[in-house]
């Protein structure tokens, strides 16, 4: 459910101080991408927060490389936000070598949230907070359909199955920074 975890996650943010939130989305071809960007419009606007267009970039595939890319362009345009939600995990990471290139702390000046928890995402420096997909269950229950279609293959209809993400709350999100005068 990319709702309900883009959900988590900007709640989280909003939970922190945040109100300047950035999102760098995976490609919107793709209905994880679009589902997540989707969300993130949603999760803002019930948290009573616009979308500011500048800080809205989307990456051309999930991966580190692109995910960079596509927050330069970000920052190319705007440098006033606390946060970002990336689409996935490689996404973030792209976050994070722009963040150090420009010498902002992550979790300090910007609060950094990925997607999916991928193995190592708790060994980065800071560790990745992100939302936890539930990788198990996503594998029994596609088992469970394929023993299901090869045992009924004459009645097989399109299945949609949503199953509930979690937030992994690490290092790499704090309390949004305080304006000094």
């Amino acid at each position: 459910d990319d709702h309900a975890g883009i959900g988590l996650a900007v709640r989280h943010l909003v939970e922190l101080g945040h109100t300047r939130i950035a999102h760098v989305g995976g490609p919107q071809h793709l209905s994880t991408g679009l589902d997540r960007y989707q969300g993130f419009v949603a999760w803002m606007k019930i948290m009573g927060l616009d979308v500011d267009p500048d800080l809205v970039s989307f990456a051309d595939w999930y991966h580190e490389d692109p995910g960079a890319k596509a927050f330069w362009a970000i920052l190319d345009r705007r440098a006033d936000f606390t946060a970002v939600i990336a689409a996935n995990d490689l996404i973030a990471i792209g976050c994070y070598d722009v963040l150090g290139d420009t010498g902002r702390s992550i979790g300090g000046d910007v609060s950094v949230v990925g997607y999916n928890d991928m193995p190592f995402a708790d060994k980065l420096s800071p560790p990745l907070t992100t939302v936890q997909i539930p990788h198990y269950q996503v594998g029994v229950r596609a088992a469970d359909l394929m023993l299901e279609i090869l045992d009924d293959s004459d009645d097989s209809v399109p299945v949609s199955i949503k199953l509930t993400p979690t937030l992994a709350a690490r290092r790499s999100t704090g309390p949004a920074p305080t304006e000094t005068s």
